[in-house]
């Protein structure tokens, strides 16, 4: 089964209902990516005339139609069985790690159900961990992990909303430029709402920190 090369960056389409179609189809054609989906993920990316390099997951939420379409374009499937411990996205993101992949542009992570988007949040950290950079993009929301080593510049209209989620006990050192409300060398705790409800000044802002990370979450308030 042919795979990803290591460094090799990755887009992964879920199974939510929210993809960001343009973003995804300019970094698979574009970019020429890997594309991964995950079970009903599949449906999307066909949908967008692209062809999945890899089809992983229960199967549950794929109609009989798509998993036709799947087989008959000869796409690889890695299929689990429903009763299992891990979600298809993790599932997928543990292939992208284990083939030491690239940056990973997650969709289809968002909008759905509530707990699925919480898993999916909690699943950054934990595969910054395994030296796998994720980010999870869907369009109208993008949310990425910001620690010490990997500061990041968050990209989008003015008056975009920009929060901020303490991943750790207690973030230090923050610093924020180029949104309205900045932030310098300021002390973020989990569990308190200091961080959210910020906003862009111009099309960018810079968020760094010197101890702790981050969860900063972009609400487009235009979907692009």
């Amino acid at each position: 089964m042919p795979g990803i090369s290591p460094g090799a960056p990755a887009v992964v389409v879920a199974g939510g209902p929210n993809v960001a179609g343009s973003l995804v189809t300019r970094l698979v054609v574009g970019e020429r990516r890997f594309l991964l989906c995950t079970d009903g993920g599949a449906t999307a990316a066909l949908n967008l005339g692209l062809v999945p390099d890899l089809v992983l997951g229960d199967f549950d939420s794929l109609s009989p139609k798509d998993e036709a379409r799947v087989i008959e374009l000869g796409c690889p499937v890695q299929r689990y069985p429903v009763e299992k411990d891990k979600t298809d996205s993790e599932l997928a993101l543990d292939y992208l790690a284990e083939a030491k992949a690239g940056p990973v542009l997650m969709t289809g992570g968002f909008g759905g159900r509530f707990d699925h988007a919480l898993a999916n949040l909690a699943l950054l950290p934990r595969f910054a961990d395994r030296g796998l950079e994720v980010v999870i993009d869907d369009g109208d929301t993008r949310a990425v992990l910001v620690s010490p080593e990997r500061p990041a510049t968050v990209e989008g209209e003015p008056g975009d909303i920009v929060s901020l989620f303490p991943d750790t006990a207690a973030c230090s050192g923050v610093t924020l430029e180029g949104l309205k409300y900045p932030l310098f060398g300021a002390t973020l705790v989990r569990g308190t709402t200091l961080g959210v409800s910020n906003a862009l000044c111009g099309r960018s802002a810079r968020v760094s920190l010197t101890d702790g990370r981050l969860i900063v979450v972009l609400t487009r308030l235009t979907v692009r």
